[in-house]
């Protein structure tokens, strides 16, 4: 069926459902009361909790919610069933500096196959087919954000924003065509982040085709568009933008985006004010644009604003026209069937089959987030949403709207230290579509002392059972503790078959490899390999909660069996604190060129990366404990206190080397790169070190 046909369908089974409901439902009352317009302003918007607290306490209906940019996120909470004690909660435990900033850099994090290395890249060019060239759309994705809005509205199942327990709508503006959309259906996280979107911060956000960013361009204070949805009903107004003043400090990007804005609407917004009944203005303006500490303050004001005019907002409620409140319609909660859009046909029917396990269950919100944060996980995939509808049959239709990655990125990174001699420059790419509709080729130079080229081809994105073919090229140079040099180049070629198991990623498959050690002789082998991973971090980069852990294994000539094992774990205490848990075992093969293990050359412990110990097998352990000291748009500035241990066997698990290290660490990473600066003191001595970049480590097929 085509995308229009399919289009048409939709619209006739909505408006099916919307007749049925007509007839079925019976009236749970009627009642006057207001509607609330909720402005844009960034966290100034706090101010809103205030005022719908003061509402509640007078037992004042809303009968209605409209909202933009920060007035679409409080206006959605409340429409969907939470109360302002509830979101006061929330608002006092969000981060939003750490929402925005998605480069965090911890000094100890999961590297079990350097996944946020190779994403770790500066903004770099994108093509399309049509071979138009492409760039960043905002200083940051937004991905935080949206994974946020679906752990808070993970309880809503309706798709229908008049069916929410306060009738809702949010504004966006499209950044193609500057018109106005208002939305009232579809995925209620996907509604929020489009009218979040602040132009050249965050990237926009894509709707059934249309780029959307925030609805504070066209309509800050929605007053008419509240007029044309709840006509004849009394509209009461929360202002929290602010005027230009030549009084303002602007000391930033941010404050340099956050004045552009006030001056392009707030002519929009006076103009719209005059068509409210009554228009409520907080005292907010003293208040930052993203400052999330004052929420408590912000709230206050709101609620002064709302006590002040309490008279005059009750006498309104109570002139307004006595609105018929319906029960909710009684339909089918079981899945019916699962849709995907966005992508080829082919593809998305092999996508399509590792999400028809819900069907014919319960329809559960979180295993559908679950699914949508899997998908995202994927370098082919660019954003993922969700939206619920019906099926012909009464039973809910889940669509994940899928947005593909460009057909070609390229970009670079690099990392620097002067812990040891190896520096390196990272070309990174990835061309998709090269043979079938689905397949991708990505790849990774690095320009260095040590020099590296790994090359990847998949034949499917990894979600899906797929082939993947690898071929590496390496030089490697290790002065080793206690003396003595390793100096040799190796080449690799491989292929493994990817599949899943439940939420475990794995692969099997026959490598080959070559290693020649420049006058030292050369040595050849070819074997089985295998990996397994399972993830359940929440937030990658700065996970709170959640373990990940991973197995890598080669048995050359089917001889020596060489693995390494990693795990990490995260324990978030409060919004400041993280704890950070990392250990490993490696088994190698000193007998083999090169197939010893190496304690300290993928800084296992920092003070050893210069001249790491050689042995048969090893096991590590890490823990870190760390204190966010500032956060910003920009990034964070945080300390910590580290511990890291080691120990080295040879062949009949003697000990070789227990070296140790404890030590603090300031980091300053921003969405651009990692910085850190470190002191350290164990079994080397003290040392004093910086780190710029983040490093790619793995060397297939080696674990």
């Amino acid at each position: 069926m085509k995308y229009k046909e399919w289009k048409i369908l939709t619209q006739v089974r909505k408006m099916l459902c919307a007749l049925l409901a007509s007839l079925f439902l019976l009236p749970a009352g009627a009642e006057a009361g207001i509607i609330l317009v909720l402005s844009g302003g960034g966290t100034r918007g706090f101010a809103h909790i205030g005022v719908i607290e003061v509402l509640e306490e007078r037992n004042i209906p809303i009968l209605g919610i409209v909202g933009t940019s920060i007035g679409s996120l409080m206006g959605a909470l409340k429409a969907s069933g939470y109360d302002a004690a509830e979101m006061r909660r929330i608002v006092e435990n969000l981060d939003l500096p750490s929402l925005m900033a998605e480069n965090t850099g911890p000094m100890f994090v999961f590297t079990g196959d350097d996944t946020r290395a190779k994403r770790s890249t500066v903004p770099a060019l994108s093509y399309r087919k049509r071979g138009e060239q492409a760039g960043p759309l905002g200083f940051l994705s937004g991905d935080k954000l949206f994974h946020f809005f679906m752990q808070v509205m993970n309880h809503v199942t309706v798709t229908d924003f008049s069916a929410l327990p306060i009738p809702y709508a949010a504004v966006a503006t499209d950044i193609r065509t500057g018109e106005k959309v208002v939305l009232q259906s579809g995925s209620l996280p996907s509604a929020m982040r489009a009218s979040m979107s602040i132009p050249a911060l965050f990237e926009p956000w894509e709707i059934e085709g249309r780029l959307l960013v925030d609805g504070g361009l066209v309509s800050n204070m929605p007053i008419d568009t509240a007029r044309e949805i709840f006509p004849g009903i009394p509209v009461v107004a929360v202002d929290v933008s602010d005027s230009p003043t030549k009084e303002r400090s602007v000391s930033s990007f941010v404050d340099v985006i956050d004045q552009s804005l006030s001056i392009v609407m707030r002519y929009k917004t006076e103009q719209e004010a005059q068509n409210a009944d009554l228009v409520l203005a907080p005292r907010v303006g003293e208040f930052s644009f993203l400052d999330s500490q004052q929420a408590e303050s912000i709230i206050k004001r709101g609620r002064d604003a709302a006590l002040a005019k309490i008279d005059t907002i009750q006498a309104l409620s109570d002139s307004g026209p006595d609105i018929l409140i319906a029960a909710t319609p009684l339909f089918s909660n079981i899945v019916g069937d699962v849709c995907i859009q966005g992508l080829p046909e082919g593809l998305a029917l092999k996508i399509r089959k590792q999400y028809l396990t819900w069907v014919g269950k319960r329809f559960d919100p979180k295993e559908v987030e679950k699914g949508v944060q899997r998908l995202m996980e994927v370098d082919d995939i660019d954003t993922v949403d969700y939206r619920l509808d019906r099926t012909e049959s009464g039973d809910i239709l889940v669509v994940l709207d899928v947005r593909k990655s460009p057909d070609l990125e390229v970009g670079f990174s690099g990392y620097t230290t002067n812990l040891h001699p190896y520096r390196w420059l990272y070309l990174k790419g990835t061309k998709r579509g090269l043979l079938s509709e689905s397949d991708s080729l990505s790849g990774v130079v690095r320009i260095g002392k040590q020099w590296g080229l790994d090359l990847s081809y998949l034949t499917a994105p990894e979600p899906l059972d797929s082939w993947k073919v690898d071929f590496a090229a390496h030089k490697w140079e290790l002065d080793l503790d206690g003396g003595g040099r390793r100096d040799w180049d190796r080449y690799s070629l491989g292929v493994s078959r990817l599949f899943r198991a439940g939420d475990v990623r794995m692969g099997l498959g026959l490598a080959y490899e070559y290693i020649d050690a420049r006058g030292g002789g050369s040595e050849s082998s070819v074997g089985p390999t295998f990996f397994a991973t399972h993830d359940t971090l929440d937030i990658p980069g700065d996970p709170t909660e959640g373990y990940a852990w991973r197995v890598s294994a080669w048995w050359p000539d089917l001889e020596e069996f060489l693995y390494r094992i990693t795990y990490f774990k995260p324990l978030g205490s409060g919004e400041l604190w993280r704890t950070y848990f990392r250990l490993g075992y490696a088994e190698g093969d000193m007998d083999s060129l090169g197939h010893a293990v190496y304690l300290g050359a993928a800084e296992e412990l920092y003070s050893m990366a210069e001249s790491p110990v050689e042995a048969e097998r090893m096991i590590w352990a890490n823990v870190a404990f760390r204190r966010i000291l500032q956060r910003s748009v920009l990034g964070i500035v945080a300390a910590e206190v580290f511990g890291s241990y080691g120990y080295a066997m040879d062949r009949d698990y003697g000990k070789v080397a227990s070296p140790w290290e404890v030590g603090v660490a300031v980091n300053f990473p921003n969405n651009f790169i990692d910085a850190k600066l470190a002191a350290m003191y164990g079994s080397e001595g003290f040392r004093l070190g910086f780190f710029l970049g983040v490093p790619i480590w793995d060397h297939y097929p080696l674990p």
